[in-house]
Protein backbone atom coordinates (compact mmCIF):
# COMPACT_ATOMS: atom_id res chain seq x y z
CA UNK A 1 0.00 0.00 0.00
CA UNK A 2 1.04 3.83 -0.57
CA UNK A 3 1.68 5.24 2.58
CA UNK A 4 0.34 8.69 0.89
CA UNK A 5 -2.55 7.03 -0.26
CA UNK A 6 -5.30 6.88 1.77
CA UNK A 7 -7.96 5.72 -0.41
CA UNK A 8 -8.21 2.06 1.18
CA UNK A 9 -9.09 3.60 4.41
CA UNK A 10 -11.33 5.90 2.46
CA UNK A 11 -13.06 2.39 1.03
CA UNK A 12 -12.90 0.54 4.58
CA UNK A 13 -15.16 3.27 6.01
CA UNK A 14 -17.34 3.92 3.50
CA UNK A 15 -18.17 0.20 3.40
CA UNK A 16 -18.49 -0.01 7.25
CA UNK A 17 -21.01 2.71 7.02
CA UNK A 18 -22.93 1.31 4.24
CA UNK A 19 -21.94 4.14 1.87
CA UNK A 20 -20.72 5.47 -0.85
CA UNK A 21 -17.50 7.45 -1.67
CA UNK A 22 -16.20 9.81 -4.56
CA UNK A 23 -13.13 10.58 -5.80
CA UNK A 24 -11.50 13.72 -6.37
CA UNK A 25 -8.38 14.06 -8.08
CA UNK A 26 -7.39 17.39 -8.90
CA UNK A 27 -5.31 18.02 -12.14
CA UNK A 28 -2.28 21.16 -12.33
CA UNK A 29 -3.95 21.96 -15.79
CA UNK A 30 -7.84 22.03 -14.31
CA UNK A 31 -5.88 24.80 -11.62
CA UNK A 32 -4.41 27.00 -13.73
CA UNK A 33 -7.42 27.34 -16.15
CA UNK A 34 -9.36 28.22 -12.68
CA UNK A 35 -6.87 29.82 -10.83
CA UNK A 36 -8.20 33.19 -10.43
CA UNK A 37 -11.59 31.64 -9.79
CA UNK A 38 -9.80 30.08 -6.93
CA UNK A 39 -8.32 32.72 -5.29
CA UNK A 40 -11.35 34.69 -5.38
CA UNK A 41 -13.43 32.74 -3.61
CA UNK A 42 -10.96 31.94 -0.98
CA UNK A 43 -10.13 35.83 -0.60
CA UNK A 44 -6.57 35.18 1.22
CA UNK A 45 -3.13 34.33 0.11
CA UNK A 46 -2.54 29.86 0.53
CA UNK A 47 1.07 28.80 1.24
CA UNK A 48 0.19 25.04 -0.80
CA UNK A 49 -2.39 23.61 -2.78
CA UNK A 50 -4.24 21.94 0.09
CA UNK A 51 -6.72 24.42 -0.42
CA UNK A 52 -7.52 24.02 -3.86
CA UNK A 53 -7.79 20.27 -3.13
CA UNK A 54 -10.39 21.00 -0.98
CA UNK A 55 -12.14 23.63 -2.81
CA UNK A 56 -12.55 21.10 -5.80
CA UNK A 57 -13.92 18.77 -3.10
CA UNK A 58 -16.32 21.02 -2.16
CA UNK A 59 -17.51 21.44 -5.61
CA UNK A 60 -18.12 17.99 -6.01
CA UNK A 61 -19.79 17.87 -2.86
CA UNK A 62 -22.25 20.90 -4.13
CA UNK A 63 -23.39 18.39 -6.56
CA UNK A 64 -24.26 15.53 -3.92
CA UNK A 65 -25.32 17.07 -0.77
CA UNK A 66 -27.17 20.18 0.11
CA UNK A 67 -24.96 20.64 3.68
CA UNK A 68 -21.47 19.92 4.03
CA UNK A 69 -19.28 19.49 7.12
CA UNK A 70 -15.50 20.01 6.33
CA UNK A 71 -12.63 20.46 7.66
CA UNK A 72 -8.97 20.26 7.06
CA UNK A 73 -6.88 19.10 10.19
CA UNK A 74 -7.49 16.75 12.80
CA UNK A 75 -8.79 18.83 15.09
CA UNK A 76 -11.83 20.29 13.22
CA UNK A 77 -14.31 18.12 14.76
CA UNK A 78 -13.15 19.11 18.11
CA UNK A 79 -13.86 22.88 17.50
CA UNK A 80 -17.15 21.73 15.15
CA UNK A 81 -18.59 20.17 19.08
CA UNK A 82 -16.78 22.89 21.24
CA UNK A 83 -13.93 20.73 22.52
CA UNK A 84 -10.21 21.73 23.71
CA UNK A 85 -9.09 18.00 24.47
CA UNK A 86 -7.58 15.47 22.00
CA UNK A 87 -9.14 13.08 24.62
CA UNK A 88 -12.67 13.95 23.43
CA UNK A 89 -12.22 13.47 20.38
CA UNK A 90 -13.67 9.79 20.64
CA UNK A 91 -16.68 11.22 21.08
CA UNK A 92 -17.14 12.94 17.70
Amino acid sequence: MNPIDESEYIQRGARGLRRGSYEVRPTSERFFTEVEDFIWHVEEPTVSTGPYAQWCVQREAREQVTVLLDGQGGTSCWRLRGLTSSSTCANC
